[in-house]
Parts: C-alpha cells; structure tokens; sequence
C-alpha cells in the first residue's frame, strides 16, 4: 500500500492493540520508518513477550468474543479518563464501536475479532527486534489496566533505539488521546521538547525544564486541557 501511495519514508504510530502491527510493520522495512511511536501498545510481537494463551480456538474465542458485540459501547467506555472533557468524544467512541461490531448487520459475527487475537499464536509471529533500529517514543498511563506499564518495559528490553519512554502518573488506557499533541510534535521532530501551558500560553519547552515548570504549576499539552479542566 505504501508504494502504491507512493510513500517512501514514514512515522508509525501505534496505539493499544497497533503495536502488534507496528513493530512487524518497523521491522519489515527499517530503512523507510523515520521514527516509532508506541502508546500504550501491546507487545505481543516482540521477542519479550508474554507468551500467548494459543489454547481457545477460534469457535471458543467467538463465544467468548460475543460480549463485546452484544455490549459495543462497553468496549470503548472510558470512564474517569480525562479526555471526556473533550466535547463529543465519548459519544463518537460509541459510535466507532457499534459501527466496528456491528459491520456484518446487527448480529455481528465476532470470527474477525476473534482471528485477530490469535495472530500472535502463529509461527512468524515474532519479530527480529534488532531489525527495529529505527528512534524509538514510548508514551504509557501509570495507571493502564489494560496495557499496564509492565509492557512498556518489554518494548525498552526489545528495542535497541529507544529514544524516550513517558510514564504519565494517574493516567489509563487514553493516554494517546490526553497526549496527542506531544505525539504530535515528536512526530514531527521534536522529541527534544515538551508541550506545556505556561501562563495561559502553549510552549515548546526542552525536556530538561519540564520538570521544573510544571512543579511551578505549568501544565502538560495545550491550554486547552487546562481551561477545560
């Protein structure tokens, strides 16, 4: 797809279950990707997995798997995360979700969902993790409970080039979303710099003197997130 779109060099960003994909996808074609960004990312690729529970097979996993698509809006319920301040958000979510299980008609057949969860039982499963050389960024909610920072670690004892590895303390499983605008800007090359609200005003400060800002009561990421909080 990438060559049909004529894409040569690119950034991967993978968020939750996409870090299954990122890494095949970094170790692949290592000397396309500019730069890798996992947030709170699964590791079930890399070399320092967990080991998959490959017993389930895929009937078992569909009737396990039928929750989800009798219960769509439970799988993208993120209560207590600080994104629902943004207007919309949740209600979107929603949506995603009953379009996502519901894509075969209102009895959504889960054999999808389910023949994703057991890629990472198939025998090229696991990538070569050295081939990954490209910058690292890590980005995790201190307090995921779905992805939990154990995981974070896996991906720092897998890759060689791990640039920066973020633990936001109190946050869950939207970290991504909470800290899209630092994603952002490391994407675009400056992973040197934080996103603060510093007096009312958005800055790009060094990495060096976030610490010291926000202990003087600046914010992480857009005034926004300050104002609507």
């Amino acid at each position: 797809m990438l060559e049909h779109l004529g894409i040569d060099r690119f950034a991967i960003l993978a968020i939750s279950g996409g870090g299954a994909y990122a890494a095949q996808l970094a170790a692949a074609v290592p000397e396309r990707v500019i730069s890798l960004h996992a947030a709170a990312a699964v590791s079930s690729t890399l070399p320092t997995r967990t080991p998959p529970n490959c017993a389930p097979t895929l009937e078992q996993r569909n009737v396990q798997n039928a929750f989800w698509y009798a219960n769509p809006k439970v799988w993208w319920g993120v209560p207590g995360s600080p994104v629902l301040v943004i207007p919309g958000w949740q209600a979107t979510a929603y949506l995603d979700a009953v379009r996502s299980f519901y894509l075969g008609g209102r009895l959504g057949d889960p054999s999808a969902l389910s023949h994703e969860q057991m890629l990472p039982c198939g025998a090229d499963a696991v990538v070569d993790a050295a081939r990954i050389t490209s910058p690292t960024y890590l980005y995790w909610g201190g307090a995921d409970t779905s992805v939990p920072v154990s995981v974070m670690a896996r991906w720092q004892a897998a890759l060689p080039n791990i640039v920066k590895a973020t633990i936001y303390p109190g946050e869950g499983h939207t970290v991504q979303y909470r800290h899209w605008d630092q994603i952002l800007v490391d994407l675009a090359g400056y992973g040197d710099h934080t996103v603060v609200c510093r007096n009312g005003q958005t800055r790009l400060v060094a990495n060096d003197r976030t610490d010291a800002l926000v202990a003087r009561g600046a914010t992480l990421g857009l005034c926004a997130w300050a104002d609507a909080s």
